[in-house]
């Protein structure tokens, strides 16, 4: 019985030592599939081409972006399966499923990206190889530029067709407004053509010719009339989303009254608590995390993480 799905193959320096413990506690699965990480699997989608005709207009809108190892998992003490989690840093490989599996597909929730070393359906060793990798230094870096749709039997794995990440880059400026123990939040119109009728962090593109301070202090102006103190050039964090890239500032401190001065754009600005985040639909789904971190983080100088 064969099996479909899109993935992400590795490539780079960091490949042959995955492939070196995938030859050594499960030489099945590594002579039938290379090392990868699973983007979309077959329980997720009804309809190959609608998958497929999707994955191509993604694929063309999506930089190229990478992913790290950052700690081994199992299941059932090794014995369901021994894998590396991988760090989605630039939230990539999740906005990528969000996008895919849009209704009629389902979204499997607890789907987290890793690279699978040891399978129950191929190996038996999985107890041992947990015991054996237990001090592998883990921190590898691969770039991810390439979907491919898949069909895995026990003859091996086919390419069915590739998808080249072909897009590039725009720059994104963004504020996390603090006050007190809560954050502004801007409520995106449900006309807007992207991200519609989701709570957003206020901010926007950046011009060529502007800076990113000049340009959150352009679009703060904008959106919400107040003048912007920015007191560090140096962004809180930076992640690549799609062929987005943002940059954002931490701001407590501002001129003016603060209000919603882009009706067109925002429905709404509020003030909201991290105990508020719950249930709440946002732009991005690395933003409750990060706005958290921030509301813990006090006056601190911002430093960047990617």
């Amino acid at each position: 019985m064969s099996r479909r799905h899109l993935q992400f193959l590795l490539s780079g320096p960091a490949t042959e030592r995955v492939e070196d413990v995938r030859r050594t506690w499960d030489p099945v699965m590594a002579a039938r599939a290379p090392a990868h990480v699973t983007l979309i699997y077959p329980e997720e989608f009804t309809d190959e081409q609608l998958l497929v005709a999707r994955t191509r207009e993604a694929a063309s809108r999506t930089a190229p972006f990478s992913v790290v190892t950052h700690a081994m998992a199992c299941e059932a003490e090794g014995d369901g399966g021994v894998w590396f989690l991988v760090e989605d840093e630039s939230g990539s490989w999740a906005s990528l499923r969000c996008a895919l599996l849009q209704p009629p597909f389902r979204l499997l929730l607890e789907a987290v990206p890793h690279i699978t070393l040891v399978h129950p359906r191929t190996s038996k060793q999985g107890r041992a190889a947990l015991s054996a990798l237990g001090n592998t230094q883990l921190g590898d870096r691969f770039e991810l530029n390439e979907i491919v749709f898949t069909d895995t039997s026990e003859s091996g794995m086919r390419v069915l067709e590739r998808f080249p990440l072909r897009g590039s880059l725009t720059r994104v400026v963004g504020a996390i407004v603090r006050r007190d123990e809560q954050v502004l939040l801007c409520l995106r119109t449900r006309e807007r053509t992207s991200y519609p009728g989701v709570w957003d962090i206020p901010g926007g593109h950046v011009d060529s010719a502007e800076s990113l301070t000049d340009a959150l202090i352009r679009e703060l102006n904008e959106e919400l009339g107040i003048e912007a103190v920015i007191t560090s050039s140096t962004p809180w964090t930076i992640r690549r989303i799609g062929t987005t890239e943002l940059s954002v500032f931490v701001v407590d401190e501002w001129r003016g009254e603060l209000r919603n001065a882009a009706p067109d754009e925002h429905d709404e600005v509020r003030w909201i608590s991290v105990h508020e985040f719950e249930g709440l639909p946002f732009a991005h789904v690395s933003f409750p995390t990060l706005l958290t971190l921030a509301l813990g983080a006090g006056p601190t100088t911002p430093a960047r993480t990617r």
